[in-house]
């Protein structure tokens, strides 16, 4: 037994389920004179607290328990002798039975005294009257039956609550503006508070209707909150939780959904908070498979994805048991065999029980389910934390512990139970990989009981042999988590828990389906109006637990091998430091050229632009050669500076390519003109008109002397740079062409017209064959980037309408249609040997998927996107305010921004083959080295 501290002794968790505590009163108890009961006290001071179930009275000397007097098992009641709920100076109530809490205040199972006798109470500063009054109307509603005692104590309730107002002199500053008054529930284990919530501009603030925990009032600066998500509550979408910088968290829930978002969207929008970033963790699978992240830290991330929350312990978040070995001396984690098989769920892991389910879900009527117990209740939860919230437990239980033969004892043992009993299929919870391990102690002295099989008393956790203390044992439980087996198969366990594995006919494959209430929109709670049925399935929610809201549609990615993420990673904070030491060194350098070569003009700046050339936008080539960027210092991008800026053309530039030695620059324009530009000797080389409106976009043949261009008359353009002339066009859409790609001996070209075509190259690359090899027609809207890799043997494209279509090459077969961006898709690239693909968009938003469409990155960069590359590390990104962004594309993290181009969209970026020079297009043309 664990004594208590002294400042409050009542609790919400004293009440039952579903009872709405009222009010209290300073009173004095006059206990009936039984031998023992209160040691024969004629009068004890103390609170009377008026419950809808209940009278309750808390003792001022806590040595005394706190007395439960249910309204069920009450015979009758009186004021001072006189007829029932007259006034009078004393109220006496006779019942049957009595709960006695916390005596000696101490936590431990409650007594339940089963007698007739009378119990007087006389108020101290509160007429009698009054107080008869709310008991009066609280024992007929209990006494009432179905809906009509549910109506009307729910209407009692409202009548109450909207007599309590806020209090304002509670708001801390005169300069606070308020902007938001609603009603809500503060939501912890097992307990909601019902209050008034006020939101000014500085703070939030909750006073709870009930003045019971030291606290009359909370708080919570504006300028603490780093973070809020609306949440699921009871299967309802009713929750918000918010997130401070102490890394504590607050949840609320609201009446329905509407009052919860209402209050979302002003959080966001109309306070100091309307800059909090939404989705800020949306990098957090692309970490995660780089190893960035740990496997415990994205386990925590897909629970609260998945609105599950210490906070709600009906949505406790889930975490899998990975050792199946707790027998052993020692652990042995570079043995398979010490791991469970995390591609199956724990009611899978035993065949013989397995088939027993099989069974029995065949005889069943629908619905029908695998398992009617699910991974995660509040139960289960509790049962691994009674140690440490065992009030919690009483609540769950009644008012009593668990059978000691019930009850967690031992890891071993409730491991074998779970792969063994039909009815115990219980995952774990975070604290068995985080912590020290408090909860396996019985630090609170808790009288659990005694088995009787075993005669044991039950105390502190039996570890493992391999484990020498709670906290060892959480240790190493972590490290089995984060162990390379674990992180090879982790993706199977988030397949069955978060992902496409969770529910429907893919559930019922992988023998993982559970109960039809235990899945989000089994039910439409709000839109069940009687409230016994409502109540009823709340209840059924609660017990048979809920499973997280599904989070992946397609099988989730899975994590890069050590060596892998070595060797696609770099360090770039340190790479980057050590690049921007030498990018100092040389720009003193340069600096110290300008001053002697200032008359050198940079073409088509303005003065603006020929300030800022001083110190970085100089012609590098103009420089000698020993102080120019040397080539093994360039392949890190993060140190490129912009070293020549031209004007070939008179309109804006749509698109650029780059000789594979980097020396010659193809350029087309809305000017309708194809350019030529010689880098290394700083001349154009070639200006010739391709026909009478834009040419669109241009691509380099594999002999590197023919130029294919599209143009908005519907038409390609084949320019032999050898002979200075176009030596073939062809019209091959219907509308105007947007996009092309040159691959080997093929051609891919997208159109307005919506179609995506592949074209067989002439041996000479100076035209294609006059039919398509595949004319890809599945596109809704105009196709506006594409990309392809004949080695995989597949293409993409991006369309205006946001979505992303796939092809297989060989079969010329659609595969999948990803759908994206809210707004046109300006780029597309097949990445990391054709296995993801990255795109960009004018809703601002770069993403990662993979080709089965599981997303792995989404980046907000806040302004319109408009063309991207990547140089096998670092994505770069052109907008439409004229900025070039370096982005860690595994971190979704931005190391470094441009802006050149001042007055119009980056149309075009170009990274050379080599990676040491990029190439940017806008209005004019720059040149990165």
């Amino acid at each position: 037994m664990i004594r208590i501290g002294l400042k409050n002794r009542f609790s919400l968790l004293l009440l039952s389920e579903s009872e709405h505590y009222f009010s209290d009163y300073s009173a004095n108890y006059f206990p009936p004179k039984l031998k023992g009961y209160f040691s024969d006290q004629k009068k004890v001071l103390g609170r009377l607290i008026i419950c809808s179930k209940s009278i309750m009275f808390d003792p001022e000397n806590f040595r005394y328990p706190i007395i439960k007097l249910p309204f069920s098992k009450t015979i009758g009641m009186q004021t001072s002798g006189q007829s029932l709920f007259e006034s009078g100076d004393c109220f006496k109530i006779v019942t049957t039975l009595v709960i006695e809490m916390k005596e000696n205040n101490t936590i431990k199972p409650y007594t339940f005294n089963r007698f007739r006798g009378q119990h007087t109470f006389s108020l101290n500063y509160t007429s009698m009257s009054t107080f008869t009054s709310l008991v009066k109307q609280l024992y007929e509603i209990d006494s009432l039956t179905g809906a009509e005692s549910k109506i009307k104590l729910r209407n009692l309730i409202q009548v109450q609550q909207e007599q309590i107002l806020f209090d304002k002199t509670l708001i801390e500053e005169f300069s606070e503006r308020i902007i938001l008054e609603s009603m809500g529930e503060l939501v912890s284990p097992l307990v909601k508070t019902p209050g008034r919530i006020l939101v000014t501009t500085q703070r939030i603030y909750f006073q709870p209707f009930i003045k019971i925990a030291g606290e009359i009032n909370y708080k919570y600066n504006l300028d603490s909150i780093i973070r809020i998500e609306k949440r699921r509550h009871i299967l309802q979408q009713i929750g918000l939780e918010i997130f401070m910088k102490d890394n504590n968290s607050v949840f609320f829930s609201f009446k329905n959904t509407s009052e919860r978002d209402n209050i979302y969207d002003m959080l966001l929008n109309k306070t100091i908070l309307k800059d909090l970033p939404r989705n800020i963790q949306k990098t957090m699978t692309m970490k995660w498979k780089h190893r960035l992240i740990t496997n415990f830290e994205y386990l925590m991330y897909l629970n609260s994805l998945a609105d599950r929350t210490i906070n709600d312990i009906t949505q406790y978040p889930v975490f899998p048991w990975v050792i199946s070995d707790y027998s052993s001396e020692t652990l042995e984690l570079d043995n398979e065999k010490t791991f469970r098989d995390l591609s199956k769920p724990i009611g899978a892991l035993n065949p013989e029980r397995l088939a027993y389910f099989k069974q029995r879900y065949q005889e069943m009527p629908e619905p029908k389910f695998l398992y009617g117990t699910h991974y995660s209740t509040p139960g289960y939860v509790l049962y691994f934390l009674v140690r440490k919230m065992p009030e919690c437990m009483l609540r769950l239980q009644n008012g009593k512990f668990d059978a000691p033969e019930r009850m967690f004892h031992s890891i071993e043992e409730t491991w074998n139970s779970v792969t063994t009993m039909q009815t115990d299929l219980k995952e774990l919870i975070p604290e068995f990989f985080e912590g020290d391990g408090d909860f396996l102690y019985n630090l609170l002295g808790l009288d659990l009981g005694t088995r009787e099989t075993t005669g044991i008393k039950l105390h502190d956790i039996v570890l493992p042999k391999w484990a020498s203390s709670p906290k060892d044992f959480v240790r190493k439980n972590r490290e089995a988590l984060e162990s390379e087996y674990v992180s090879q198969h982790l993706h199977e366990w988030i397949d069955l828990i978060f992902g496409f594995k969770q529910q429907g006919e893919e559930a019922l494959k992988a023998d993982n389906l559970f109960y039809y209430l235990t899945y989000e929109g089994a039910v439409d709670i709000e839109a069940t109006t009687d409230l016994v049925k409502r109540e009823s399935l709340e209840a059924q929610i609660r017990e048979f637990g809920q499973t997280p809201k599904q989070l992946f549609s397609t099988p989730h990615v899975k994590r890069l091998s050590k060596q892998e993420a070595e060797k696609l990673s770099l360090n770039f904070e340190l790479l980057i430091e050590e690049e921007e030491k030498k990018g100092q060194e040389i720009l003193h350098l340069v600096n110290e050229s300008n001053n002697e070569n200032s008359n050198i003009p940079n073409e088509n700046q303005d003065l603006e632009n020929q300030n800022q050339n001083q110190n970085q936008n100089q012609i590098i080539s103009e420089i000698p050669q020993e102080i120019a960027i040397k080539p093994e210092e360039s392949h890190n991008l993060t140190n490129i500076s912009c070293v020549m800026t031209i004007k070939p053309h008179r309109e804006i530039v749509t698109k650029v390519c780059l000789s594979s030695d980097s020396n010659t620059l193809y350029s087309v324009s809305q000017d309708s003109t194809l350019k030529i530009y010689s880098l290394a000797n700083k001349k154009q080389l070639r200006s010739v008109v391709l026909g009478d409106l834009t040419l669109s976009t241009c691509d380099l043949a594999n002999n590197e002397k023919t130029v294919v261009v599209g143009s908005w008359d519907n038409s390609i353009y084949f320019y032999s740079s050898d002979y200075g002339r176009v030596s073939h066009n062809f019209t091959i859409h219907d509308d105007a062409i947007s996009c092309l790609k040159v691959c080997g001996n093929q051609l891919l070209t997208g159109s307005w017209d919506a179609t995506v075509k592949l074209w067989n190259l002439q041996s000479d690359f100076q035209g294609v064959e006059r039919t398509p090899d595949a004319d890809f027609i599945e596109n809704e809207s105009e196709v506006k980037c594409i990309d392809m890799d004949p080695v995989k043997g597949i293409c993409v494209s991006g369309s205006s309408d946001g979505n992303i279509n796939i092809w297989d090459l060989k079969s010329k077969i659609h595969t999948q249609t990803i759908y994206c961006h809210n707004d046109e898709i300006t780029g597309i690239k097949l990445i990391h040997n054709g296995e993801w693909i990255v795109s960009c968009s004018k809703d601002g938003w770069f993403k990662v998927h993979e080709m089965n469409s599981t997303e792995l990155l989404a980046v907000d960069t806040g302004d319109p996107l408009s063309c991207l590359d990547f140089d096998g590390l670092i994505l770069i990104t052109g907008n439409e305010k004229g900025t070039l962004q370096l982005w860690d594309l595994a971190r979704g993290k931005e190391i470094k921004s441009f802006k050149n181009h001042h007055k119009s969209a980056i149309n075009s970026v170009c990274l050379s083959k080599d990676k040491r020079t990029l190439i940017t297009a806008a209005e004019n043309i720059c040149v990165w080295k």
